[in-house]
């Protein structure tokens, strides 16, 4: 009970009263962690109620669970207890004992981090539990982080780093912790696997695999509260499975908040995501499924987006985009911009090199591409009719907004080789446009698209959509295909076999639809269906100067004002980020190029 003054040259162990740290926890002189056993007390300590609010922790060297020497007490007993059986408690273990404090990282190591947990009340697992404003940057962390049970739960969060976060900021860290939950339920990802507010990460990457929830990705599993995202310039090299989950991307997992700003910028994902459930399924290269606002930019995906069971007795959807699974942003704009997909986009009934699925969303497509291909092998066994829709670049749109496909193009070849399904659309740049306002601007296809094997009912192709109803407003102007378009499927209703060399388009309604289709152009090698549409040009005509110069001219009687002035007033761009026309040129591969 008495009164202790630290002088000058004291025992700070001593005299520190935030724990058993040399250090003040200021961020000029924050705590100095030198042994795993202050990780330990450091988590005891938060875990008993001590937040260490704006307090700063800093690792003086690498450190190794594994190794007796970084143990201050060298207690073997104590190392086995980490690294075997439950291994650590997650600093801050609940809503009521959270970690406010700050973690910097000083280009350290942690290394063989050991969570195993099967208690169902345990709703923040990794590193640090639960962290609020908290700040870590310059660390990297190694290890295995599982959660095993048979009850599951939304609002759990498993990471390396944070498993539950709020307005916090991660910047140049690695996560090589392998992340794993065997049961349906909760959020994973390597840097956070459920955010509640603000979260930002900069200039970090994840190594590792992540795999099991409900929501799973490289970077952050699930964002359910109303604060903003930012993740810029990061990658996820790591494999995402959601074999239990239902969303999955190589950024993030799920948006679910119609109020939460997402904006990833000069990020991309080399790793491949992919499912292998009986199930609900959304997958993206960059982000499964959003639901707010969304901005991104300078940002690509190479990874393999793949389902892999390829054989149901239920129908359940499928959306697989090659950077984004499904798009739900509602009037609340959706801009995609200067990004672009090569990875593989397989086995989805919702497919697009860009994006599988929009519905209900303003949603931009500028300068951006995909050369990945573009394949379905699904086959339904109930009898019962089935859609499957694939497109270069958005699979199916049935927004009642707006989609806006300018200045992109698709070069992946699109097979559909699905058994036993009603219906299929093919599309180089959209599979089918339904119940909205599309716009397709200065854009092509030179993606073969194929079909193989067997269909029931319909199938419709086209080089630059596959089928367009129902639409408000249909506008295509610029467009051009180039992609062969062949059907080899066999089908018991031939005379809806058709190949169309720019798209169907039905008109359901007159009253309340609208087309406008114009300086459209195709390769005349292409069957026509039923109706055609566009100017049919030789090849040696399309790749020609003539036809540059065409394309070029006809940029004159485009104007995208209305457009940008829409996007100022929302606040999405300022004076000089405006949507501009590229121009066209010849390339040394012979046919017209957009100069993005």
């Amino acid at each position: 009970g008495k009164k202790i003054i630290c002088v000058k040259g004291a025992n700070q162990e001593i005299c520190n009263t935030g724990g058993n740290y040399y250090g003040e926890g200021k961020e000029e002189n924050p705590y100095q962690i030198q042994y795993i056993d202050d990780l330990v007390t450091l988590s005891n300590k938060t875990n008993e109620g001590n937040s260490y609010e704006n307090k700063y922790f800093k690792l003086t060297r690498n450190l190794d669970f594994q190794d007796i020497n970084d143990y201050k007490t060298r207690d073997e007993t104590l190392k086995i207890s980490l690294t075997s059986g439950n291994g650590f408690t997650p600093i801050g273990n609940n809503t009521s004992h959270q970690f406010k404090g700050n973690i910097l990282g000083n280009n350290n190591r942690l290394d063989n981090l050991y969570i195993y947990v099967t208690d169902t009340n345990a709703l923040g697992i990794a590193l640090i539990g639960y962290g609020t404003n908290t700040h870590i940057n310059n660390l990297t962390i190694n290890g295995n982080v599982k959660f095993e049970n048979t009850v599951g739960s939304a609002s759990r969060g498993i990471s390396g780093f944070i498993g539950t976060s709020n307005n916090t900021i991660i910047e140049n860290c690695t996560n090589e912790v392998k992340v794993e939950n065997t049961t349906k339920g909760g959020a994973a990802g390597g840097f956070s696997g459920r955010v509640g507010g603000n979260i930002t990460i900069k200039k970090s990457t994840n190594k590792a695999n992540i795999s099991g929830s409900n929501n799973s990705a490289g970077l952050i599993g699930y964002i359910g509260g109303a604060g903003d995202a930012i993740v810029e310039d990061s990658v996820n090299e790591g494999t995402i499975t959601n074999n239990v989950g239902e969303y999955a991307g190589g950024l993030i997992g799920r948006s679910d908040n119609k109020d939460s700003k997402i904006k990833i910028k000069n990020a991309h994902n080399i790793g491949d995501v992919k499912s292998n459930r009986n199930g609900l399924s959304i997958m993206g290269g960059l982000i499964g499924s959003t639901l707010g606002p969304l901005l991104i930019e300078n940002s690509y995906n190479t990874g393999k987006i793949e389902n892999e069971k390829l054989e149901y007795d239920t129908y359940y959807d499928q959306s697989v985009g090659g950077l984004i699974g499904v798009v739900q942003s509602g009037e609340k704009y959706t801009i995609i911009r200067n990004s672009y997909n090569t990875g593989k986009v397989l086995n989805g009934n919702l497919t697009g090199g860009i994006v599988g699925y929009n519905s209900l969303s303003n949603l931009i497509i500028d300068k951006c591409y995909n050369e990945g291909e573009i394949s379905s092998y699904v086959k339904f066994n109930t009898g019962k009719y089935y859609n499957v829709i694939m497109g270069g670049i958005i699979g199916y749109s049935n927004s009642i907004i707006k989609s806006y496909v300018i200045n992109s193009y698709n070069k992946g070849k699109i097979i559909n080789g699905n058994e036993l399904i009603s219906a299929n659309y093919v599309g180089g740049l959209f599979g089918s446009i339904d119940k909205g306002n599309a716009e397709i601007i200065n854009s092509y296809n030179i993606g073969k698209i194929e079909g193989t094997g067997k269909t029931e009912k319909y199938v419709k192709y086209g080089g630059v959509f596959g089928l367009g109803q129902d639409q408000n407003i249909l506008y295509i102007n610029n467009v051009y295909n180039l992609g062969e378009i062949e059907n080899n499927k066999e089908t018991t209703q031939t005379q809806y076999n058709e190949l169309y060399s720019i798209g169907s388009v039905v008109l359901v309604n007159v009253n309340d639809t609208k087309r406008e289709i114009s300086n459209t152009y195709y390769k005349n090698s292409t069957k026509p269906g039923r109706e055609t549409i566009g100017t049919s040009m030789s090849e040696t005509e399309m790749k020609s100067v003539k036809l540059v110069n065409q394309l070029n001219d006809n940029l004159k009687d485009i104007d995208l004002t209305s457009i940008n002035n829409e996007l100022k007033t929302a606040e999405i761009i300022k004076d000089g980020e405006e949507i501009a026309l590229s121009t066209w040129y010849l390339s040394n591969e012979g046919y017209p190029t957009l100069n993005n």
